[in-house]
């Protein structure tokens, strides 16, 4: 259902406030003792179906902007927002209410934790169960303001940057010594990226702004499990049938160290960019993949402790010997009972053909990389991932650790931030999607019948003319991005947007009865509605010059002040009637580089007065100068 009305009780900055998201009825809240009365008025501002492009009513239900000046309290409201519709953490007064569209007729529900009254016929006062429903909350920022982590499960789906940063990598920190979590967090993204891309389902209009690069990187990482599986002081949960089979598999990967040797030879005897040192160098990291591949699987191993006894593997460890490295993982996968052989010989052939396939880059003890074409990434990803599935047995402290990174070969800032825009809002479905299967095991498996979706500055880092698409893209991308196979049958559930912004441009796309001004009180430090005469007027079509001085606040002009202050010098300088002849030079120097034409001529004028000039003989001047660009056209 559609949130039309929401109210704070107090939260953080936020005191008593209440916000309307431009629907048919603008309601109110107001004190009567110790109940809270709801009053309610038309909305004649209301367009019915506004952000839909075709006729029917459109996926994108409401879509509404928030405004405010810098500690206004704008990201406080969408955190008070996804913990009441979550009710997560939600430990504060709220009254929200709610619209209920059944075929023709509308109702209006009431959810809150105060008593209240309603003075208004059309809503209904009595309690509403709300349907199944998901929040997805966005942000770009990365401030670190939600450090320290206190809970270590997001409110909502919750694809931020700061929570993503931390749960990225909170199971990875243990398994990889010296993980850089900042440096994993960008791998991460990056793996959502390409799966956004593999899937192909970007828009013509998104391709075109973000030069996708040719080139894909694929780490291979050593986990952080010791060299000796018989060490009783470090290894306390592998089975004991595995550990002797370890310690000769790692003897097997000795193999990097007579490839190293071929590789300098070939390197000598053909040359870098030669095919026979190409080749060696992709055997030699195929070697340590192998070599971190176990090192991965006995790390996930001990991360259990329900398998000392088990575990049995049907190959002796003198028949194992006799076989080269990259046989002998395989026959000692294919022969044992706890792992899915069929999901991990899955995961080396892919792996095998995308290192073959590539170009190497580097390669040490702890990782090895190369690069392969975007289009030839999704075989070993898709193979990636099952195999993590085949380890979730062995992941009672948290899920299985990985041991491959993704990221790409050259990507702008500004391409990275509208890359991570949609690919983020993709795996934030995905996430839906496993949290659909865990319902399924409890007897519940609906898909929302309402996403609602905070974005918190999403345009941040882009271009003024990606500014200027962005409204535009999202209301018809995510009604696309969010829809979900159930059978046969294609779901698109509604959505529901709302966004906080410092744009004036994405503001124009917007009418002003969908924008809530939220404003900083500096005598009692706490946020306001800005409302009546104090409410600005003009968004939609509004030129930017209008919004910038109006909806962002600007009460001293739209020049900056380091301009001003070096204009009010030089006025400064004609004013005085002991100006030096420097200070001339250098009054004429500044109105020379000043861009707007009538400052600049009234300056020009007053300047030529100060060096004893009538304004005749300026006009003249200014003539003169006319008539010279006339005859060089």
């Amino acid at each position: 259902m559609e949130i039309v009305y929401f109210w704070i009780g107090e939260f953080r900055n936020i005191k008593k406030l209440g916000v309307n998201f431009g629907s048919e009825y603008i309601f109110n809240i107001k004190e009567e003792g110790d109940k809270y009365v709801i009053t309610g008025e038309e909305n004649k501002s209301y367009i019915r179906d506004f952000f839909s492009f075709e006729e029917g009513q459109s996926d994108i239900i409401n879509l509404s902007a928030i405004v405010g000046d810098n500690g206004s309290g704008k990201t406080n409201f969408l955190e008070a927002f996804r913990r009441a519709i979550t009710d997560e953490r939600s430990h504060f007064d709220y009254i929200i209410i709610y619209k209920r569209k059944v075929k023709n007729d509308i109702n209006f529900h009431v959810r809150s934790t105060v008593e209240y009254q309603s003075q208004i016929q059309m809503l209904d006062i009595h309690e509403h169960v709300i349907p199944h429903n998901e929040v997805i909350f966005y942000s770009p920022t990365l401030d670190l303001s939600i450090y320290p982590i206190r809970n270590e499960t997001p409110i909502g789906i919750d694809v931020s940057s700061n929570w993503l940063l931390f749960a990225d990598s909170h199971n990875e920190t243990s398994a990889r010594e010296n993980l850089h979590i900042v440096e994993y967090h960008k791998a991460q993204d990056s793996l959502r990226q390409i799966k956004l891309v593999n899937k192909n389902i970007l828009t013509n209009e998104i391709k075109n702004k973000i030069d996708i690069p040719k080139r894909v990187v694929i780490n291979t990482v050593r986990t952080d499990f010791p060299h000796d599986a018989t060490d009783l002081s470090r290894v306390r949960n592998v089975p004991h049938t595995f550990r002797k089979y370890y310690n000769l598999l790692v003897e097997k990967s000795n193999v990097v160290n007579d490839l190293a040797h071929e590789e300098d030879d070939a390197r000598r005897l053909y040359g870098d960019n030669s095919e026979e040192y190409l080749y060696i160098r992709k055997q030699k990291c195929f070697a340590f993949f192998l070599y971190h591949l176990i090192t991965n699987i006995y790390y996930n191993l001990e991360k259990t402790n329900h398998w000392l006894d088990q575990g049995e593997v049907g190959i002796s460890p003198e028949d194992l010997e006799k076989l080269n490295q990259e046989d002998a993982t395989i026959a000692f996968l294919r022969n044992q009972d706890l792992i899915d052989f069929s999901a991990t010989g899955s995961f080396i052939e892919e792996t095998k053909k995308s290192i073959f396939g590539g170009y190497p880059r580097e390669e040490s003890n702890d990782y090895c990389s190369w690069t392969v074409l975007p289009t030839e990434t999704e075989a070993v990803i898709n193979s990636y991932e099952l195999y993590l599935l085949s380890l979730v047995n062995f992941s009672d402290y948290g899920g299985p650790n990985g041991l491959l990174d993704f990221d790409w070969v050259g990507l702008s800032t500004g391409e990275r931030a509208l890359f991570n825009l949609y690919s983020r809002f993709y795996y934030a479905k995905n996430q839906i999607s496993v949290r659909r299967k865990e319902r399924y095991k409890k007897g519940i498996k609906p898909l929302p019948n309402i996403i609602y979706i905070l974005i918190d500055e999403g345009e941040l880092g882009f271009h003024l003319q990606w500014q200027k698409d962005y409204i535009k893209e999202l209301i018809t991308w995510l009604p696309e991005l969010l829809s979900f196979k159930d059978g046969a049958e294609v779901y698109k559930p509604k959505i529901q947007l709302i966004f906080a912004t410092h744009s004036p441009i994405s503001l124009s796309d917007v009418p002003n009865s969908h924008i809530i001004y939220l404003k900083k009180n500096y005598s009692n430090k706490t946020t306001a509605v800005l409302e009546g005469p104090e409410r600005p007027t003009k968004s939609f079509g509004a030129n930017v010059h209008t919004l910038m001085a109006h909806s962002f606040f600007l009460n001293d002009g739209l020049v900056g002040k380091l301009a001003v202050n070096k204009i009010n010098g030089v006025i400064a300088i004609l004013n005085d009637n002991n100006s030096m002849a420097e200070e001339l030079e250098y009054a004429s120097k500044v109105i020379s580089i000043i861009d707007e034409p009538l400052l600049r001529k009234q300056l020009e004028l007053q300047l030529a007065q100060k060096e004893g000039k009538t304004e005749k003989e300026f006009l003249e001047m200014e003539l003169a100068r006319i008539q010279e660009r006339l005859r060089n056209l």
